[in-house]
């Protein structure tokens, strides 16, 4: 995560929240080298989201990374983790 003490921890306070769907590192620095720019560009909190990669990179930024090869119960994961 990127960004300043106070928003790490407001963010690290609502890890009960979060621990149920399998998000606990909240104190790793960085973020992904897609949305690094809003946070340096705009001061907007960053933060990565590190999927198991035990299947992640079988599609991603493959010729099967289409809507259909996306797994919902996977997606609906990663967009409540992502929306917390």
């Amino acid at each position: 995560m990127e960004m300043k003490p106070e928003q790490r921890t407001k963010v690290k306070s609502w890890a009960p929240l979060m621990l149920p769907y399998g998000l606990y590192d909240f104190d790793e620095v960085g973020t992904g080298v897609d949305i690094g720019p809003l946070g340096r560009t705009f001061g907007i909190p960053t933060a990565e989201l590190s999927p198991d990669s035990q299947r992640y990179f079988d599609i991603h930024h493959a010729v099967s990374d289409t809507f259909e090869s996306v797994n919902k119960r996977e997606l609906e994961m990663g967009t409540v983790g992502m929306g917390l």
